[in-house]
C-alpha cells in the first residue's frame, strides 16, 4: 500500500469516504471505503491508552479515574520516578506496532522515534512491513456509524437498511468525504466517547461533537469480565480509609508497588484492554472494532496470524511492563538495537527509586 508522505512540498494525505446519509434523521447510515480506510481504523487498537489520554488532553475530555491517572503522572516530579525516563514512557507510551502504523497513509500515532532509533537486528528480516496492508486481498467495505466492518456487498446493504428501518430511498443522499489527519484523530477521539462516531465526525462541527461523559465512568465499570484477571498467585495489599456513614472509600495507603501497578495501565494498547474486559470495555464503539478485527480474521480477509495477532493481542513495549503484573497483558520481546542516535532509554519499568522517597 501507500507508505506515508513525508515531503512538505506534497499537499497532505486525505482518504475519501463515500457517505451514506440519512436526511431525515440527519446521521450516517455507512460510509464505504477501501482498505486504507479500514487499516487506519484497526490501528486505533495498537494505540496505548496514555497516548489516547494526550491526544484527548486539549479537549478537556474525561475517560473516567484513567484520565486522572494520565494527570497524576504528568504532574509528577522525576525525582520520584526510577528514571527520568519512566515519565515519558507513560504519557508518551511506545507503540508495539509504531515502525508498521508509519506505513499507513493516515496514522494517527505519529512517532518521530519509530524507525529513526532502531533498527531491527536480524537484516534478513521482514517484520516491520508484516502488519499493514493487513489485507491479503483488498475489497471494498462498509463502516456503519457505529463502527461495525463488513465487506460490501448488496446482503449486508440489505441487511442494515432493514436494521435500521431504512425504507424510502429518497431520504438517503450519498455523499464523497475527504478525510485527512485531523479527521482521523477526531474519529478516534468520538470512537471513544460516542455510539454514532461518523455521523460526529462527518455531520457535527467539532464545537459540538465532545460528549458529555458524566455517564462514562458509570457504564465502564458496570461489567468487568473475570478473564481481566489470569490465575497467577500475585497480590497486592492495601489500606482502606473508609466513611461508614456513606459506605464510601475516601482514600487507600499503599506501597510503591501499587501505584506502579495503576500507572502501568497507560502502556496499555486499546485492544488489550478490550480483550482484558472480555469485549465489554464499554469505550464508545471500540468494541466494535474488536469485533470487527476478530470478523475479518476469521473470514481470512487479514492476511496472517501476525496481524491479526497485533490487533486482537497487542503488547506492551519492551521493558515497559510491570515486573508482577496481575492482568495478563504480555509484553513484546525486543526484536530492535539502538543504531547509534542515542537518546530515549528502554528502561526496566516505572518503579521508583526508593520506597522511602
Amino acid at each position: 500500500m501507500s507508505t506515508r508522505r513525508h515531503q512538505s512540498d506534497e499537499d497532505p494525505p486525505v482518504i475519501k469516504l463515500k457517505v451514506m446519509i440519512d436526511k431525515t434523521r440527519n446521521r450516517v447510515i455507512f460510509a464505504e471505503s477501501d482498505h486504507e480506510f479500514i487499516e487506519t481504523l484497526l490501528s486505533f487498537l495498537t494505540v496505548p491508552l496514555g497516548t489516547v489520554l494526550r491526544l484527548l488532553e486539549k479537549d478537556t475530555v474525561q475517560l473516567g479515574s484513567i484520565s486522572r491517572i494520565y494527570a497524576s503522572v504528568y504532574s509528577l516530579e522525576p525525582r520520584f520516578l526510577r528514571t527520568s525516563y519512566c515519565k515519558s514512557m507513560l504519557i508518551m507510551p511506545r507503540n508495539t506496532s509504531e515502525v508498521q502504523c508509519e506505513k499507513l497513509k493516515l496514522n494517527v500515532d505519529h512517532s518521530e522515534i519509530a524507525g529513526k532509533l532502531f533498527a531491527c537486528s536480524s537484516y534478513s528480516c521482514n517484520e516491520i512491513n508484516n502488519l499493514y496492508s493487513l489485507f491479503e486481498n483488498a475489497p471494498s467495505f462498509m463502516i456503519t456509524d457505529d463502527l461495525q466492518i463488513m465487506p460490501a456487498s448488496t446482503a449486508s446493504l440489505t441487511a442494515l437498511f432493514g436494521k435500521l428501518g431504512v425504507s424510502d430511498k429518497n431520504e438517503i443522499e450519498a455523499k464523497t468525504v475527504e478525510v485527512g489527519t485531523k479527521e482521523v484523530l477526531q474519529l478516534l477521539k468520538v470512537s471513544l466517547l460516542s455510539k454514532t462516531p461518523l455521523t460526529d465526525m462527518v455531520l457535527t462541527s467539532q464545537g459540538n461533537w465532545v460528549k458529555d461523559t458524566s455517564k462514562f465512568e458509570d457504564s465502564l465499570s458496570a461489567k468487568l469480565d473475570k478473564k481481566a484477571v489470569s490465575q497467577n498467585s500475585n497480590s497486592m495489599s492495601l489500606k482502606l480509609i473508609v466513611s461508614k456513614s456513606k459506605q464510601k472509600v475516601l482514600y487507600a495507603e499503599a506501597g510503591v508497588k501499587l501505584v506502579d501497578f495503576l500507572f502501568s495501565f497507560l502502556a496499555f494498547p486499546l485492544g488489550a484492554v478490550v480483550k482484558l474486559l472480555g469485549g465489554n470495555s464499554r469505550l464508545g464503539c471500540i468494541d466494535n472494532l474488536y469485533k470487527g478485527a476478530e470478523n475479518l480474521s476469521s473470514e481470512n480477509y487479514i492476511k496472517s496470524e501476525e496481524c491479526k495477532n497485533r490487533l486482537l493481542s497487542p503488547k506492551l513495549f519492551p521493558y515497559s511492563g510491570f515486573d508482577s503484573h496481575i492482568l495478563r497483558v504480555e509484553e513484546e520481546c525486543p526484536k530492535y538495537r539502538y543504531d547509534g542516535f542515542g537518546g530515549l532509554a528502554l528502561v526496566r519499568n516505572t518503579k521508583k527509586s526508593s520506597d522511602h522517597q
